[in-house]
């Protein structure tokens, strides 16, 4: 295995590179920087965290009859290796493809979690937070409970991000260990989206990772809004000079005339329709009314000699049209 798959050029020259002010020692370099980096390309997101866990919160508590207040955490890197160690062995874990992202977006529930859903759902209810207990798997109604709540977190997500990008939830698979997030490639990054979730005396988490290269190619839709340029004094002769090369349409009409739809209809190839030749001729710059006219001829060419323009007759009825 390569060095280079690993570590970029910058990090290889961290672990090996003498510092020149101290011999023998080693140059540190900051890992944590890149990652803040990277993070720092999809600034919107906190808004749209914050939006998704107010959403999810009221579609949990609508649905379960528990009152949920979610919180969204800092976003977060790991890779699917880390990720599938750290999140225990008692843990639902579904997963979906979500258009147009490619690759599979994972929900991550906890089993207190869902052992508090189903004491209430199912009507055992509660006074405090569910009994720890040892265990090694989720039960038949956590894991359908587990799908219940995924469903709602990828759907409330995708109200959350519609203002960025369209998400389209496919169908949902869920498995009681995290054999999926071991089934991807362990050096894969996924972005982590969490949530703090706090009911009554409860308090645990649910995650979302969605693989960081999936949301490469959107990073755009993603980033923090740029500065306008600030028009200060200098812009104002460049305006003023390029505005004069704007090309514009205009357009002479001669007359106008009604005809009934049944009038209409009734034209044939070689109709002739009657017209009245106006004194004047009116003058249109990109459809808005800007001078009139009286219609002959200059030098040969039919033309149109200005006799008077809309800015001054607006004017004389004290600026208005």
């Amino acid at each position: 295995m390569a060095d280079s798959e690993i570590l970029n050029e910058d990090e290889i020259n961290a672990l090996t590179r003498e510092d020149s002010a101290a011999e023998g020692s080693y140059r540190p370099f900051d890992f944590t920087a890149r990652e803040r980096s990277v993070l720092g390309q999809f600034a919107a997101l906190a808004g749209m965290n914050q939006r998704h866990a107010d959403l999810l919160a009221s579609a949990l508590s609508a649905t379960f009859s528990i009152e949920f207040e979610l919180q969204p955490q800092s976003l977060r890197l790991s890779s699917y290796g880390d990720l599938a160690v750290s999140v225990g062995p008692v843990v639902g874990v579904a997963s979906a493809e979500v258009a147009p992202l490619a690759g599979h977006c994972h929900v991550l529930m906890a089993g207190a979690f869902l052992s508090l859903l189903v004491n209430d759902y199912f009507g055992g209810g509660r006074s405090g937070p569910p009994a720890a207990r040892e265990r090694s798997v989720l039960t038949p109604s956590e894991l359908r409970l587990a799908e219940r709540v995924a469903g709602l977190t990828l759907d409330t997500m995708a109200a959350a991000w519609a203002d960025k990008l369209a998400l389209q939830p496919g169908e949902l698979s869920v498995a009681p260990t995290p054999d999926k997030l071991e089934a991807q490639p362990a050096r894969d990054v996924a972005l982590l989206i969490g949530f703090d979730i706090t009911a009554g005396e409860f308090r645990g988490q649910l995650q979302l990772a969605l693989p960081l290269a999936a949301l490469e190619s959107h990073r755009e839709r993603f980033a923090p809004p740029r500065r306008s340029a600030e028009t200060g004094p200098g812009w104002e002769p460049y305006f003023r000079r390029e505005l004069r090369a704007v090309p514009l349409e205009l357009t002479g009409v001669l007359c106008t005339r009604d005809y009934a739809l049944a009038d209409l209809l009734a034209l044939r190839v070689g109709s002739v329709l009657p017209l009245e030749m106006p004194a004047d001729v009116e003058l249109l710059v990109e459809g808005e009314p800007f001078a009139r006219g009286s219609y002959g001829s200059h030098e040969g060419r039919k033309a149109i000699k200005i006799t008077r323009l809309a800015l001054a007759k607006a004017a004389s009825n004290g600026g208005k049209s």
